[in-house]
């Protein structure tokens, strides 16, 4: 997976194994990964210093 921001645009170009190509905003990604991270135990989230 290879992943490209534009700064400029705020727009976030993700390419996938299979080749698959999708774009997003630079603030979905970032409100996603928030998500994703707030799923992590606490413990564990500390054992990786986040």
């Amino acid at each position: 997976m290879t992943a490209t921001i534009n700064y400029d645009t705020g727009v976030v170009t993700v390419k996938d194994f299979n080749g698959a190509v999708r774009t997003e905003s630079l603030a979905a990604v970032v409100a996603n990964a928030a998500n994703e991270l707030e799923k992590i135990p606490a413990e564990q989230r500390q054992e990786l210093g986040l």
